[in-house]
């Protein structure tokens, strides 16, 4: 079942060019509304005569729902404050699950081995879907296993619960690439070998993380393979070899290499060692960050004397600028949805997260609140992880597309740099 509408955002006030108001156009797949009231049952009370099944019980439940609340496509409806209404297999109350305001209600039954998801339409009384899960042990991983399953059911859409976000920080020995879920849980350590690690990537594939990394003075980018933690040396050819980005088939490197008079961003084709100087501009080109079809790449240039955001196609040909306001504007990325391009701008001592159409008629500010850096946007291009200093040290933020719904995900300090993984097939 999949349906589309145009949600029409107007958005007065905010980054008007001239004496205009802006009308942002955002697609979002979802039943003929914009966002479709569902209602989570509590998952089996018959499982809390057993105690670790109820606690993996709660937890799949509380993740399920959190996830469902942040994806943009839901309303979660509950019923009144100690309020029980029926919902398991052999009964449910349809009418009291309606009375909520909900016209979905997801419930589930659970063991020690297996959780059996069942989707219900509140409107036609009828069961959508009833289907067995494992219940390996992780609640957490199930929990968003099946946020991803409900939302590609009810909207055809592939969801980003399951993803994880990859990060620089800052440790004792320099700097190494860290981990999280989407909703900033299960943090995991991914490199322990020492040394500056800056400017992650996450492939296609899902499986490679390019980063830069020093070896004595020269910056070299090499590539991480999650499933066989082999590393392998991509780029190491000019000094300062920097900001490398996968293309969206994973077969190319855009990056930022260093030449006698300054920076130009290059493309790197791993298997082959070859690379393509693309800019020749005798100036600092950087940040790379491709168009979700492959045939764009936006990047940071100060040949105008001040960095801002320019677009060229990935043959090097068609160079133009795009960003003309704000007197210092970096670190671009791309909307998978292919429709907006976020960025850091700065005014005045502090950098804000902007995004903007790809004329660059049109833009508005995301971030009010401290200093905001690096915007990466999800899989699904409906949100967008960044950093920020705004309760003191940088750590990783997420927000809608439009701002919106901003929460903190890390609270280690020194991060930098993060990269969203590929969302995960749902099975």
């Amino acid at each position: 079942m999949k349906s589309y509408r145009l949600a029409l955002l107007l958005l007065a006030g905010f980054g008007v060019i001239g004496a205009q108001t802006e009308i942002w156009t955002k697609i979002t797949a979802t039943p003929g509304a914009a966002s479709l009231p569902i209602a989570v049952a509590d998952f089996d009370l018959a499982v809390r005569s057993s105690t670790d099944v109820a606690e993996a019980a709660r937890t799949i439940h509380d993740v399920l729902v959190r996830d469902l609340d942040n994806s943009l496509f839901f309303q979660l409806r509950l019923p009144g404050a100690g309020k029980v209404i029926a919902s398991t297999a052999a009964g449910i109350d349809f009418s009291g699950w309606a009375a909520t305001g909900a016209t979905i209600l997801v419930a589930a039954d659970i063991s020690r081995t297996t959780l059996t998801l069942r989707v219900y339409d509140l409107l036609s009384k009828r069961l959508v879907v009833a289907k067995d899960y494992p219940n390996s042990g992780n609640p957490r991983a199930l929990g968003h296993r099946l946020a991803d399953a409900i939302l590609q059911l009810l909207t055809g859409e592939q969801g980003v619960a399951s993803s994880r976000i990859a990060f620089s920080r800052a440790v004792e020995q320099g700097r190494e690439l860290f981990a999280i879920d989407q909703d900033g849980s299960n943090l995991q350590q991914i490199t322990d070998d020492g040394g500056l690690k800056l400017s992650p990537d996450w492939s296609s594939d899902g499986d490679h993380i390019a980063y830069s990394r020093y070896t004595g003075d020269r910056l070299a980018i090499f590539s991480l393979s999650l499933s066989s933690h082999k590393t392998t040396v991509i780029c190491d050819r000019a000094d300062m070899n920097d900001a490398p980005t996968w293309s969206p088939d994973g077969k190319l490197i855009a990056a930022s290499l260093s030449t006698d008079k300054g920076q130009e961003i290059s493309i790197i084709d791993p298997a082959s060692g070859n690379v393509q100087q693309i800019t020749y501009n005798d100036c600092i080109s950087t940040s790379p960050a491709w168009s979700p079809n492959g045939k764009q790449i936006a990047f940071v240039s100060d040949r105008a004397g001040s960095p801002q955001i320019y677009i060229v196609s990935a043959d090097g040909a068609d160079q133009h600028r795009l960003t003309f306001e704000g007197s210092y504007n970096t670190t671009p990325a791309w909307s998978p949805r292919g429709d907006i391009i976020a960025y850091s701008r700065r005014d005045g001592s502090v950098n804000q997260i902007w995004i903007t159409d790809l004329e660059g008629a049109s833009s508005k500010q995301l971030t009010f609140s401290g200093n905001n850096v690096e915007p990466c946007f999800s899989p699904d291009g409906l949100h967008i992880t960044f950093v920020s200093n705004r309760t003191g040290p940088d750590d990783i933020y997420v927000m809608n597309w439009d701002g919106t719904n901003q929460r903190r995900l890390t609270t280690l300090g020194g991060c930098s740099s993060p990269t969203w993984s590929p969302a995960q097939a749902v099975k």
